[in-house]
């Protein structure tokens, strides 16, 4: 937690020299500050605001005392939103032109700290935005620095036009003229060299907030408990978070009513979020949350599981961190890695477990081993397999813990090999030159012009979540506006580097191996699997002899075209049929589909197909609609009901039809149907004779779906159609 407050001193004065003033530089240093909390802040940290140099007076101590005039506490304490930066863009705010104590305002803020933070354990700091132009009171100043010594105060004073420090120690020992600013500037060293504080320039300032910096976290355990070796060696650790993916933050819903309505007050936009369940055959019957179970896909199938046996189904684990074993550094893909990257320590008041675990450390980086482990966070939670690699510096010595795969995690691709082609020397060489000319690690220059390392993970920020939010301040701010382009420091961090060497390297190696763009080929038509023609079959396998035979899986034989309705999937194979851009195979579809429908029932044991066979029906009547086909449809449905309705066996298939409300295809939903919406609710009610019944199916046994594929009527079973199942093409 943290109580920040910053103090900005009205600055008027601009030197010639200066191309922006100082009072814009300000502003836009108090905004880049305020953008940086509001990215790192967590909700208990608190912000407060002081004016210094203003018309008017208004702060608590100015009540009892003749000082501290001219200053006024514009924010007092408070989360940190964006009213602050919408309150000093305001355009109708009054700064003031008097001179105010830049002393007496850090008194002010000390003040309101030693109020609002006095026993509690907070991070105070103080930032002073200021020209030091104004009158300096040195009174009182060993009670100033013991009081902020004593709170812990952080101090930062961000200066415009400040002399160096030597510089004017230079003069007060030489006993020069010095002017007021230069007076005040040299009081304000002198106090932050007190409180170990620091004074910033305004361009370095600038400079390092428009730096991106990482989030400021909080040091929590993610894990305390035991790390076993074996039965007998039980060491306590604690883990922390060493590295985990942020997030860019995510857009809430809001209510675009509220936005636009001037009779709202206090606008919030906040909208509450009501969930409602239906029953998707009902969609008026309202489903309680209560009445809600969990279901798992068993194929096409929901299967529901209570909450007894959802506890009886998870796995029962302990808490804990086992060893497994032990293998060479060398044998761990890094690639493998998964999740977060955590940091495994010793409990830190007990003594045992330190040298205990170091030990261990030690002996696993001597070995250049690592450690492969069972890890479960909490009692009944999944395990995880980890591996635990030794890390020694001079600071701190710890575990680096990484999460394994599982073999059902893994994702084994196999990909073509590249032609062998040898390269020649000069190939060779001329690549070597271009990868060197890259070279991050003598990309960069220190301060004294010395090779460096240049995008170092830790140094390397996401400019993304820095734009996110330098877009949503603009928006606050100009909500009418267009919003700007990017910072020019963000385009900088997200631009190649540009390598007058690297620029040549590459274009070395575009002579060498004479590149071109090569137009990509269409791929040509997937032959068709099954053909209807035997002889056709015949002769695609002439002179293949039974060496050339290769592998080839059935699925992939099968998934070059679906052309019959087979009982496995009849209306996947339906859907396939009627959707083929390749052949038009509508007719058979249709033809086959509604033989299938009347194959299930009649061979359904007693009503256990029937499900299917209705949704058989359903298929088939959407593909009609979607294909015009209304009049077959039509017909069909009448030799349904005259088939099945009253019949001794099979009129219970007839009243599952009735109850899914499955009825003509009417002109509403085909312009070109002669059947009209009354017709069609009536159909399920009238007796109709215009169809001739159809015959139940004779008991036979059912030939396998994919035998039929390659018999045919003439012809029987032949071997060469085993032979293309096989692969033979």
């Amino acid at each position: 937690m943290s109580k920040d407050a910053i103090i900005g001193s009205s600055m008027w004065n601009n030197p010639p020299e200066e191309d922006i003033k100082y009072l814009d530089k300000a502003l836009k240093a108090y905004s880049v500050m305020i953008q940086q909390k509001l990215m790192d802040a967590r909700k208990s940290d608190q912000l407060a605001l002081i004016l210094t140099g203003t018309n008017e007076t208004d702060n608590d101590l100015a009540e009892d005392s003749s000082s501290y005039q001219n200053i006024v506490v514009a924010k007092e304490f408070q989360s940190i939103d964006m009213s602050f930066i919408r309150y000093i863009n305001d355009p109708n705010l009054e700064l003031g032109n008097q001179e105010a104590d830049c002393i007496d305002a850090i008194v002010v803020a000390t003040d309101m700290l030693i109020k609002k933070t006095k026993g509690k354990k907070f991070t105070r700091k103080i930032y002073l935005l200021t020209d030091a132009n104004g009158p300096v009171n040195m009174d009182g100043f060993t009670d100033i620095v013991g009081e902020m010594k004593a709170l812990e105060i952080q101090l930062t004073v961000i200066g415009f036009g400040f002399h160096t420090e030597e510089e004017l120690e230079t003069m007060e020992s030489l006993e020069q003229e010095m002017s007021r600013c230069q007076q005040s500037q040299l009081a304000m060293y002198k106090l932050v060299k007190e409180v170990d504080g620091q004074v910033l320039p305004i361009n370095e300032a600038l400079q390092i907030l428009s730096h991106f910096r990482s989030k400021t976290v909080r040091q929590v355990t993610t894990f305390r408990g035991n790390l076993s070796i074996g039965k007998s060696i039980q060491i306590p650790i604690f883990m922390y978070t060493q590295s985990t993916q942020r997030t860019l933050p995510t857009a809430k819903k809001g209510s675009a009513i509220s936005m636009q309505s001037e009779e709202i007050k206090d606008k919030t936009m906040e909208v509450l979020r009501n969930t409602s369940y239906f029953t998707k055959d009902e969609a008026s019957d309202v489903v309680e949350k209560e009445q809600l179970v969990k279901a798992y896909r068993y194929g096409k199938t929901l299967v529901p599981f209570n909450e007894s046996e959802e506890k009886a189904m998870s796995l029962e684990t302990s808490k804990g961190l086992e060893i497994i074993g032990f293998v060479p550094v060398t044998e761990i893909d890094r690639e493998s890695f998964m999740g977060s990257t955590y940091a495994v320590t010793c409990h830190p008041e007990i003594v045992e477990a330190q040298v205990s675990l170091s030990s261990f450390i030690h002996a696993m980086f001597e070995k250049d081993a690592c450690a492969i482990a069972r890890y479960v966070r909490h009692d009944n939670a999944s395990p995880k397999l980890v591996c635990l690699m030794p890390h020694i510096k001079a600071e701190k010595e710890c575990l680096i813990m990484n999460i394994l795969p599982f073999s059902e995690d893994v994702r084994r691709f196999t990909f073509p090999g590249l032609p062998k082609e040898e390269m020649t020397a000069e190939q060779s060489n001329a690549f070597d030159e271009w990868m060197g000319s890259m070279d991050l690690m003598t990309a960069a220059r220190d301060e004294d012009g010395d090779p460096m390392e240049l995008f170092k993970p830790r140094d390397t920020y996401n400019v993304a979540y820095q734009a996110v939010y330098q877009a949503i301040q603009e928006r606050v701010l100009h909500p009418d506006k267009p919003l700007k382009e990017l910072d020019e420091e963000l385009i900088k961090h997200i631009s190649p580097l540009e390598s007058k060497k690297a620029a040549e390297s590459a274009f070395t190696l575009h002579n060498l191996y004479k590149l071109e763009m090569v137009e990509k080929e269409e791929a040509p038509a997937a032959r068709i699997f099954a053909s209807n023609d035997f002889e056709e079959l015949e002769k695609s396998l002439e002179g293949v002899r039974p060496g050339d035979v290769t592998e080839k899986s059935l699925a992939d034989s099968i998934s070059a075209e679906i052309s019959s309705v087979g009982t496995a999937d009849p209306i996947g194979d339906f859907n396939s049929m009627i959707n083929n851009r390749k052949r038009d195979l509508v007719s058979k579809a249709i033809k086959e589909m509604s033989e299938m429908i009347i194959k299930i029932v009649n061979e359904s044991f007693g009503d256990q197909m029937y499900a299917k066979a209705c949704e058989c029906v359903v298929a088939l009547r959407k593909g009609s609609v979607q294909e015009q086909e209304w009049e077959e449809f039509n017909n069909y449905l009448g030799k349904l009901k005259s088939s099945f309705k009253g019949s001794k066996r099979r009129d219970g298939f007839w009243q599952v039809i009735k109850a899914k409300e499955i009825s003509l295809i009417s002109s509403i939903e085909c312009g070109s149907s002669s059947i009209s919406p009354e017709e069609k609710s009536k159909f399920l009610e009238d007796e109709i004779e215009t169809a001739a019944p159809v015959e139940e199916a004779k008991d036979e046994q059912e030939d396998d779906d994919m035998v039929d594929l390659f018999i045919d009527d003439d012809h029987g079973d032949h071997p060469f159609c085993v032979c293309y199942l096989l692969g033979l093409e």
